[in-house]
């Protein structure tokens, strides 16, 4: 079976104010079938710097039963260690999302450069931010 490419991200609340309102766009994804969630964790600190780091069995049953549906089987690539370097880097009076996923769009791709024994030379992603700034210096121009 053919794999697409993996990537995480972390999502950060200011002001500890995650509520779970990505449920219905992490779900509409998941059932089109474009990302597969292959590892999700919580982190949470407080202002005093406490740290809470929750994983999805840990979650209170509302909160896992919302999640607990985008996800077939989680693979276990967050590590403590990991939780405990981004929750490091959170700032104080934050909580945070780690998401896991395969870009399940890409498998067949993936699958058919590899087997042209193609190899990625580079990867990236262009953030929300400068592509809004790019097409608006356009505009402006």
């Amino acid at each position: 079976m053919s794999h697409g490419p993996v990537q995480y991200f972390v999502f950060a609340f200011p002001g500890n104010k995650f509520t779970g309102a990505i449920v219905p766009a992490l779900a509409d994804v998941v059932s089109k079938g474009l990302i597969n969630i292959v590892d999700i964790a919580f982190i949470t600190k407080d202002a005093a710097g406490n740290i809470i780091t929750l994983e999805i069995n840990d979650l209170d049953d509302e909160t896992f039963n919302a999640y607990e549906k985008l996800v077939d089987h989680t693979e276990g690539l967050l590590s403590d260690s990991d939780l405990a370097d981004f929750a490091a880097q959170l700032p104080p009076n934050n909580s945070a999302a780690l998401l896991v996923f395969e870009h399940a769009w890409a498998a067949q791709l993936a699958s058919a450069i590899s087997k042209a024994d193609g190899l990625v030379l580079a990867q990236g992603f262009v953030s929300r931010e400068i592509v809004e700034q790019v097409l608006q210096a356009r505009a402006a121009a």
